[in-house]
């Protein structure tokens, strides 16, 4: 089969594209024919060695963990759920890497894709919308009637448009922001008001108008964190952080008065690879009820075929790939 292969960590440059031999599912294991894969910043960092050394994968190794398609083959501990011909996606996880036209994904981590989902939206969901869910719900405790503010609600991960829908959907009051017209297009066609993060008064008309958050769900904190600490409303004030490009110094009186939670959000850190775990299920639940009302509606960005590794990595982490928003992913042909 094919698939990107790195050889090294490095630049974009160590992503060739070579003919390896297509892995087999262990016990637990689920073999699926890709149809399209999602492309995350974090690829990019592990690419680059430049990661948590506990979370580098042994070279050789073939990039991506959101993975779209048809299972091939199941491990014989595989339990009845999953058969041969289902359409599935994976959870951030695979055990042999999504850039590839095959790949082996734990059962633990394998989801039946919704119905009247493409495979290239299936392959927007596990990142952008588990991580939603964990930042909203499962740690971020939101409850109806909360007003959350999705700062850099057009970004190019996907995760900021599955903040809006979910929170809707969980009966939140969202606000985000974008910093471009069609950034600020796409997040209005959600249904909620958007502020200009390019407008350099823009906070300051945030707390005219909405007064203060219970909620920020936080894509950029080493841009915007000191402000989020500005706009929460006492007692009652959390930041999700979910994204974060380098480092940042905060006055820590900012948190003491009105006891403002500060959680960074991560997927894997507490699952167990054994199970599917209440969290897990709870967001599973919750997007299969969304899709049979027609409220899971991922973002699609740009189209890249293998070939185009080197650039689709250069592009989704300088945001030079012609557009602010939606979810980058390799479409597969096999």
């Amino acid at each position: 089969m094919r698939a990107v292969v790195v050889d090294k960590f490095g630049d974009e440059s160590v992503l060739n594209v070579k003919e390896i031999d297509a892995p087999k599912p262990g016990p637990s294991q689920i073999l699926v024919s890709v149809k399209a894969a999602g492309i995350n910043p974090v690829d990019t960092y592990i690419r680059s060695g430049n990661y948590l050394p506990s979370r580098l994968p042994k070279l050789p190794y073939t990039p991506g963990g959101d993975v779209c398609g048809v299972i091939e083959a199941v491990g014989e501990n595989v339990g009845s759920e999953f058969k041969v011909g289902d359409k599935v996606y994976s959870l951030l996880i695979t055990a042999s890497g999504a850039y590839a036209e095959k790949a082996t994904v734990e059962e633990t981590f394998t989801v039946k894709l919704h119905q009247g989902l493409s495979f290239e939206e299936g392959s927007a969901l596990g990142v952008p919308y588990f991580t939603a869910f964990r930042a909203l719900r499962t740690i971020g405790q939101a409850v109806k009637g909360e007003k959350v503010l999705v700062h850099g609600a057009s970004g190019g991960v996907g995760q900021e448009i599955a903040c809006i829908q979910i929170g809707k959907h969980l009966g939140l009051e969202v606000i985000g922001t974008a910093g471009s017209e069609n950034g600020a297009a796409l997040v209005e066609a959600q249904g909620v008001t958007c502020y200009r993060h390019d407008d350099p008064d823009y906070l300051q008309k945030m707390k005219t108008s909405e007064g203060g958050f219970d909620l920020i769900v936080e894509m950029l904190a080493n841009k915007n964190l000191e402000n989020d600490l500005t706009m929460l409303n006492v007692g009652s004030g959390r930041v999700m952080i979910v994204g974060c490009r380098g480092e940042i110094t905060i006055n820590p009186r900012l948190l003491m008065g009105p006891e403002t939670q500060i959680r960074g959000i991560g997927l894997t850190a507490f699952w167990d690879f054994n199970k599917k775990d209440e969290a897990m299920l709870e967001t599973i639940k919750c997007l299969d009820e969304m899709a049979s009302k027609n409220l899971v509606k991922p973002i699609l960005g740009k189209s890249y075929s293998l070939d185009e590794a080197k650039t689709a990595h250069a592009e989704i982490i300088n945001n030079s790939y012609g557009s602010s928003y939606g979810k980058n992913f390799f479409k597969i042909d096999n």
